[in-house]
């Protein structure tokens, strides 16, 4: 690495791999030399091993034993007095160990991402969150946000200064669709020429509520394509077995080659409970596809206005969900008219290049203000 690089340190909430995790991998590959970067999660080695692997090339340390937020931030502390970083960015609430080690050292400039924010916690947020994030998180250099509902929910829930509350939507490339690589996964998948899928992208959590895209494909004669990991895999498993789609729907796990996985599917299917500005969603309009998805966070400011019909409540039924999505299959022309329209709307408006720029800014306001106070 270039002498005179600015030094980051990120910290994640856990090892899964989700949108947060792998925006941040392709945003220090866009930010390219003029920083270098180091990463940890604050969980156990054993938890960790596919999120070291998404940030191969990246100098990895070992978190400190995990222990109580008193003790588990005075290790930090000195932790971070030895190692001496330019800049830290911390992500959910599972890396605020960090954040408040960060804010009370305020030596190094911290910026914390915050990307999701469930339906309860709207409501009733948690008393000891709320009140850590309204304690720490004006403290901090600034807070990225990438809807303009949690950048409501910053300034007035969590009290953060405007000036410190910075709204960055994700921004994902536009490819080339890899047709015969899709093709490969689909005669893989055991699918035929005429078979129709849709496609599901995210971690395996409750909150995604997963088990209404399977309900809602077995009600149609159509195959469901699930990439991703986590703890609820086993208990979707048991729902596929349960309506008699085992056969019919597909874990991939993670996929390192996205692009394939995208080109295999015909229509993108999202029912998740709780979403801000969705990576995946992103990702299938960069790829050209038609999208049905409920509408939880950024979808109807995100999506062009054809596909707002395509939009279902998040209490939508099984069947409401099968409706919309057997309308996009079954019109070729449609499909194909909705996926240009999103694919255009990625060009246009969602560039990692812009994103990438916004975060440069940002960085180097911080990594500079700090420094001229010091003076």
């Amino acid at each position: 690495m270039r002498r005179g690089a600015a030094t980051i340190l990120h910290v994640f909430s856990s090892g899964d791999i989700g949108g947060v995790e792998v925006r941040t991998r392709r945003l220090i590959d866009l930010l390219g030399e003029h920083y270098r970067h180091a990463a940890l999660t604050l969980q156990d080695a054993d938890a960790t091993a596919a999120l070291r692997r998404l940030m191969d090339g990246i100098e990895w340390l070992n978190a400190p034993p995990r222990a109580r937020t008193g003790p588990t931030v005075l290790r930090l502390l000195h932790r971070l007095h030895r190692l001496r970083f330019d800049l830290i960015a911390t992500y959910g609430w599972g890396a605020m160990d960090m954040t408040i080690a960060a804010a009370l050292q305020r030596r190094t400039p911290c910026v914390h991402h915050e990307d999701e924010w469930t339906d309860a916690q709207w409501a009733r947020p948690p008393r000891r969150r709320r009140w850590a994030r309204r304690l720490v998180l004006p403290r901090l250099a600034a807070v990225v946000v990438p809807s303009r509902m949690l950048e409501s929910h910053a300034r007035n829930a969590w009290r953060v200064p405007a000036n410190k509350v910075h709204y960055i939507p994700n921004g994902v490339a536009a490819l080339p669709v890899p047709r015969a690589a899709g093709l490969e996964l689909r005669r893989q998948l055991g699918l035929e020429g005429d078979d129709r899928a849709a496609l599901v992208v995210a971690r395996l959590v409750p909150q995604k509520t997963i088990c209404r895209a399977i309900a809602a494909v077995a009600l149609t004669p159509y195959h469901l394509i699930i990439a991703g990991e986590g703890p609820e895999r086993s208990r979707l498993a048991q729902e596929t077995r349960m309506l008699g789609v085992e056969d019919r729907v597909h874990f991939l796990g993670w996929a390192s080659e996205m692009q394939a996985v995208f080109a295999a599917g015909d229509v993108y299917l999202s029912t998740s409970s709780t979403e801000q500005h969705s990576l995946a969603l992103l990702e299938a309009m960069a790829a050209g596809m038609p999208v049905v998805s409920t509408e939880t966070g950024e979808e109807r400011s995100t999506l062009p206005l054809p596909q707002h019909e395509f939009l279902v409540p998040t209490d939508a039924s099984a069947e409401y969900v099968a409706q919309r999505l057997i309308r996009l299959v079954e019109d070729h022309s449609l499909a194909q008219a909705m996926g240009a329209a999103n694919l255009e709307e990625i060009v246009t408006r969602f560039s990692p290049t812009i994103m990438a720029a916004q975060y440069s800014s940002l960085f180097d306001t911080s990594i500079h203000q700090l420094n001229r106070r010091r003076l």
